[in-house]
């Protein structure tokens, strides 16, 4: 498993090649949610401003850079869990 940085939140999350989340202020992973019927979404904080994002969206900006206008990103094994 590999940790990289979350995009736009450097310093305070690392997203895992395996979708955990975990925060660097306090250590600890964070707890993922159910967003409809088949994604995981976290709220993330930065500035006293709250976010709710994608995991998938996370994982994929961290891996592969930022996604172009007009592209989605895949799940290769068509779980949108994984």
């Amino acid at each position: 498993m590999e940790w990289r940085d979350v995009l736009g939140y450097e310093g305070l999350y690392k997203v895992s090649s395996e979708g955990e989340v975990l925060s660097l202020r306090t250590g600890r992973l964070r707890k993922l949610q159910s967003w409809g019927p088949k994604y995981l979404s976290l709220v993330l904080s930065r500035n006293g401003e709250d976010s709710t994002v994608l995991v998938h969206h996370l994982v994929a900006e961290a891996f592969h850079g930022p996604r172009p206008d007009g592209l989605l990103a895949c799940h290769k094994n068509d779980i949108g869990t994984d």
